[in-house]
């Protein structure tokens, strides 16, 4: 039996059920709000002991009256937030579950669509959904299966409310972690919002999506296109969030999309710039400029973006460059509809012609003397305006500094600097209310000035403090202002290309010039010790340059000779054989081994990658260790090694020509025999070989499938060459070979359709032996026929670009075998 106590409890709850059954809307409107003021914070026990445990009978009457008034419109603040106390009570699993099992999620996500219902409503929703989301994983499956992404995402981005919306951004946090099964779902929600009307939404979106990234690792195609076009907003804070967001991107697989989008942006398409001149001249209420037109804006924020990932990496800058991003730059210059535009390319350029000389030389030559001096250097600074608008100059206590740099906020006033060294202009703008102008951190002077850097005993030479500095300035930022509508035609107009370089390589390797210039390629990727000491000693001595090796021209133009040699070495292997002898493969690794230049490390490790005949060598002096990270992902070794991996590939010894100079000495041993009968054998690789080499290149999908880098034809080419360089040292050595059936395998590996350097080594040698045995000359006439062997006599180095198939079959399908016999000479 209950004792009288208990029932007396029960009593009262009966009783305020019965009250709250025979209410109407005002009386249970005063029931809540005593329900939410005695109850709020309680833990589930607590609220069992207030209702004689039977709060889940109230707590059901709640959630339906909450089904059956949702759709007419009233308020529901109040029961929200009554259900509310019951879900978010400490050991509330049990009214979660209540609430769950009747519907409770979709009713709170239906209303979230519904337009009767106050914004104030809807916001005490989503903190319930995110109650019910931070409960656990099983309940945020649970909304995502009720398709709760869809309807959280279109309420962010029709909410008028920016804290509701922040709340919405939090239950989309909440949704993207612990959520393996639907994260996807939420990653691809947030990339549908980007393009929404909405710029708090896309703000939250953009913020949002940075979390989701690194919590996903892979991206979606979609998201470059959807950041790109978020570009296009008038709204800073939301170009802000984006430029992050680009800035986390390139750092996955996207980035090579992401960077030829933002150069392609530098240039609006005619057709674009017309259909959206044609809207906005149609609108009579939006204003008729084109400084205002979303591709310009575009155009303006991704020539920031630009010049904020060049500032922060310096192999995207050498990305970029590849993009043609200085004629796209220059372009943007050229803008005269939208001044930001010119700005911000000018700004960035002025970056890219400071860290990459060959980017100053073209520029120089597009621009004119004229205008480029403009645009590096501008003359003294106007005198600073003096009047009751003027803002005013916080001066330091010890007295003010002509050099002291200082930025001004203020309504209507941009950045001031009293500097005109530091590149912005030398007075500062009227603020039409001075007492809001703010004292700033000191800007860092750009490696443009030419301005000293003052020390707190004196300015500028010969400056009064009370003048501005009239030290020459960059004036990169400014150039807009100054240069006149022709000027600005010959840069939009621009033919810029500095890509041009490496592909002015490719075509002079094919001249009388290749030897020094693979000699040359090859020798940057060691900079002398002299150049690199005289160019750190410029740098040091200069205050105004950021003092970073990594920035030096010397490295740069170290990382471009690794990136060069690598493209001419997978367009012609025979190029990459060459270098093979100018020891190469030392100044790769040396490369490598150069701290001080992430880029020159990282080239020269990929280009490396591609001699896989030089695996034994360079094996060892990398030690087992460093040669697995080297083989698992050549790309990033350089940010997995230490520093004393580092030394031991910087002072690498590596001489993979040694070995045909030791093949000579061997000769003059006993193990002559076998070294020859070696050498030929290797002219004709056995098909077992060849098909065991094959099958390990074709399982690994990081090697190109190419059987011209096989490291058995290069074997055969290499046999080939030394052949030749015995035979014409000694001609008794020649000889001995002939009764090894050389001319056989000769012949043979001319008919190497796979690998043209062994087509061209065996024509060559064959040509000595031909020349040196006339009977040679008979047997190698009669296999080849007349055709054949008229193209072989004429040009026996180009013979393998001359013959057909049918040939080549022909030369590796020969039975030559010429005896020493009584015609030998």
């Amino acid at each position: 039996m209950t004792s009288v106590k208990e029932q007396a409890a029960i009593s009262r709850l009966l009783s305020f059920l019965q009250d709250w059954d025979n209410a109407g809307k005002v009386a249970r409107s005063h029931i809540l709000i005593n329900f939410i003021e005695t109850n709020q914070g309680k833990t589930a026990p607590e609220l069992e002991q207030e209702f004689s445990q039977g709060a889940s009978l109230f707590l059901v009457r709640l959630t339906t009256w909450l089904r059956l008034t949702y759709m007419t419109g009233s308020r529901l603040d109040k029961l929200l937030r009554s259900i509310g106390i019951f879900l978010s009570a400490v050991s509330s699993n049990r009214y979660l579950v209540e609430f769950l099992e009747v519907g409770g999620a979709l009713t709170l996500l239906e209303i979230l669509a519904l337009k009767k219902i106050e914004e104030e409503d809807k916001k005490e929703s989503i903190k319930l959904l995110q109650v019910i989301a931070n409960s656990g994983r099983k309940y945020k499956e649970l909304i995502c299966e009720s398709y709760g992404v869809r309807s959280i995402a279109e309420f962010l981005a029709k909410s008028k409310s920016e804290e509701t919306q922040e709340e919405v951004q939090i239950l989309l946090d909440s949704l993207i972690h612990s959520n393996p099964k639907y994260q996807n779902q939420v990653y691809k929600g947030l990339i549908a919002l980007l393009p929404c009307a909405s710029p708090k939404a896309q703000q939250l979106s953009l913020q949002t999506l940075r979390t989701a990234q690194s919590i996903i690792g892979t991206t979606h195609p979609g998201i470059v296109d959807g950041v790109l076009k978020v570009l296009r907003t008038v709204h800073l804070e939301v170009q802000y969030e984006a430029i992050e967001l680009i800035k986390d991107l390139v750092n996955y697989d996207v980035c090579p999309a992401l960077l030829k989008g933002l150069v392609a942006l530098l240039i609006p398409s005619f057709e674009e710039t017309s259909k959206q001149q044609s809207q906005i001249v149609s609108d009579s209420s939006v204003l008729q400029l084109t400084a205002h037109l979303p591709l310009f804006l575009q155009q303006a924020a991704a020539a920031k973006a630009i010049g904020i990932l060049a500032r922060g990496n310096t192999s995207l800058a050498e990305e970029m460059l590849h993009l043609r991003v200085v004629h796209g730059l220059m372009a943007a210059m050229g803008n005269t509809d939208h001044s930001n535009s010119q700005r911000q390319a000018s700004l960035t350029l002025e970056y890219f012609v400071q860290l990459f000389p060959v980017v100053e030389e073209h520029v120089r030559r597009s621009m004119g003397e004229e205008l480029y001096k403009l645009f590096r250097v501008s003359a003294p600074a106007p005198p600073r305006p003096a009047g009751r608008n003027s803002a005013p100059v916080h001066a330091p206590a010890h007295g003010p500094s002509p050099c002291t740099p200082h930025t001004q906020i203020g309504l209507g006033a941009g950045g001031g600097r009293d500097c005109p060294g530091l590149g912005f202009s030398a007075w500062h703008p009227s603020v039409p209310f001075p007492a809001l102008a703010v004292r700033l951190r000191a800007w860092p002077q750009p490696a443009t000035s030419v301005c000293p850097r003052p020390t707190p005993s004196s300015g500028c030479p010969g400056i009064q403090p009370s003048s501005p500095c009239s030290c020459p300035q960059s004036n990169a930022e400014d150039l807009y202002v100054k240069m006149d509508s022709i000027q600005a035609d010959i840069l939009a107009a621009n033919k810029v290309n500095v890509t041009k370089a490496i592909e002015l390589i490719k075509d002079l390797v094919n001249y009388d010039v290749c030897p020094a210039l693979l000699k040359g390629l090859v020798a940057l990727l060691i900079p002398s010790f002299e150049e690199t000491s005289k160019q750190q000693s410029q740098i040091v001595s200069d205050s105004s340059v950021l003092q970073l090796t990594a920035h030096l021209p010397l490295f740069l133009q170290q990382a471009a000779a690794a990136k060069a040699i690598g493209i001419l070495a997978r367009g012609n292997t025979s190029l990459a054989e060459e270098m093979l002898h100018l020891r190469v493969v030392h100044g790769l690794m040396a490369a490598m081994g150069n701290t001080d230049h992430s880029n020159s490390q990282r080239q020269a490790s990929l280009t490396l990658e591609l001699f896989p005949v030089v695996e034994e060598h360079v094996r060892r002096p990398m030690g087992e260790e460093l040669y697995k990270l080297f083989r698992s992902n050549a790309e990033d070794l350089y940010v997995k090694m230490d520093s004393i991996q580092a030394d031991i590939l910087a002072a690498n010894k590596v001489n993979v020509t040694k070995a045909i100079e030791l093949i000579k000495d061997l000769v003059n041993y006993d193990v002559c025999p076998a070294l020859l009968k070696g050498l030929v054998a290797l002219l004709i690789p056995s098909f077992e070989e060849t098909s065991k080499q094959q099958s390990q290149i074709v399982s690994d999908s990081s090697v190109l499938q190419l059987t011209a880098h096989l490291p058995l034809f290069l074997q055969q080419a290499a046999a080939a060459k030394a052949i030749g360089i015995l035979a014409r040292g000694n001609t008794s050595l020649a000889e001995e070979m002939l009764h090894l059936r050389v001319v056989h395998g000769l012949m043979a590996a001319m008919g190497n359709t796979d690998h043209s350097n062994s087509q061209r080594q065996a024509s060559l040698t064959l040509e000595y032996f031909v020349q040196l045995f006339p009977v040679v000359e008979e047997h190698v006439r009669r296999s080849m026929g007349e055709e054949l062997y008229k193209l072989f006599r004429s040009n026996a180095e180009d013979l393998y670009v001359k013959m057909d198939s049918i040939q080549a079959d022909i030369l590796a399908a020969n039975k030559v075998n010429v005896t020493k016999g009584k015609q030998l000479v």
